[in-house]
């Protein structure tokens, strides 16, 4: 454990296997370079728009599965946070 989480790993090759952070990748991919056809981009440039997109997906971007609310205020919702 490291600061009261347990480190987990996949093994190589399942995606299955961590399913949740496959389909953030996936969307973070697709939303923020793909769509908008980035290239050629720099180290801090990337970083902030991966940065950007955790803060969009976190507080803003609605999910179907929570009933459409973002993933903080479903937290909210559910007494997490």
């Amino acid at each position: 454990m490291i600061k009261g989480y347990k480190v987990s790993y996949s093994q190589p090759a399942t995606p299955s296997q961590n399913a949740c952070m496959e389909s953030f990748w996936s969307n973070l991919k697709l939303e923020s370079f793909y769509l908008e056809n980035k290239n050629k981009l720099t180290k801090p440039q990337v970083i902030k728009i991966i940065d950007d997109y955790i803060f969009y997906y976190n507080h803003q971007r609605r999910i179907k599965k929570n009933g459409y609310l973002s993933p903080i205020d479903y937290a909210k919702q559910q007494g997490h946070v």
